[in-house]
């Protein structure tokens, strides 16, 4: 072990090692910067969706921002209707979302077909918009329709004397849930029987009183 120490003690002294060395401490640097300016360039995503992939649904700087979640349940082929009353006087900006995640895996042997949902919010003045979508437990499925009457100076449904208000009607329906079918399984007797999916509603507006 004495030995070896010399021979490298002996090494260092030389110009040609100290070369090496302040060769590989510029070329350690240069990798470093190059390394620094790529992670600039291609910034990580966020991986908890700090930021609504929709961005701001819009409205004028004096406009409140109101958010309502609802859970539910959707069976296969059963519409699920949900009702809520939009606060404020006048509406500038409306998005409904709809989010779900198929159930998981029953086993590694089976493959598990996706949930397909139908999403349809209907306004008091009686148009609507329907949009549709497709999910899995890696792919989570959304659906996200929305309105901006900004420019027009908002809306507002409410009259008395008619007996209208500002409320909307949605309704969720899961047109096919995905059975979860056996890799090896040529009769098809094997397969497990979806009968609907967990969905959450986002609704997202901006008013004013």
């Amino acid at each position: 072990m004495k030995m070896v120490f010399n021979v490298l003690f002996k090494w260092v002294k030389t110009p040609k090692a100290w070369a090496g060395i302040i060769g590989t401490f510029v070329l350690l640097v240069v990798l470093a910067w190059i390394f620094s300016a790529q992670a600039q360039a291609f910034p990580a995503k966020n991986p908890f969706n700090a930021v609504s992939p929709n961005g701001d649904i819009g409205g004028p700087s004096n406009a409140k921002l109101a958010t309502e979640t609802l859970p539910g349940n959707a069976p296969e082929g059963q519409a699920i209707l949900e009702k809520v009353s939009l606060d404020g006087k006048r509406i500038y900006s409306l998005r409904v979302t709809l989010t779900w995640t198929d159930e998981p895996n029953a086993g590694r042997r089976f493959t598990n077909q996706p949930d397909n949902f139908e999403l349809s919010v209907a306004l008091p003045d009686g148009t609507s918009k329907k949009g549709t979508g497709t999910g899995t437990n890696v792919n989570p499925g959304k659906i996200a329709i929305e309105w901006n009457w900004t420019t027009s100076g908002g809306v507002n449904w409410a009259d008395p004397k008619k007996g209208t208000t500002n409320d909307i009607a949605i309704t969720v329906t899961c047109t096919s849930a995905g059975d979860q079918t056996p890799r090896l399984d040529i009769l098809h007797l094997r397969n497990k029987a979806d009968p609907g999916n967990d969905y959450a509603l986002i609704v997202e507006y901006r008013y004013t009183d």
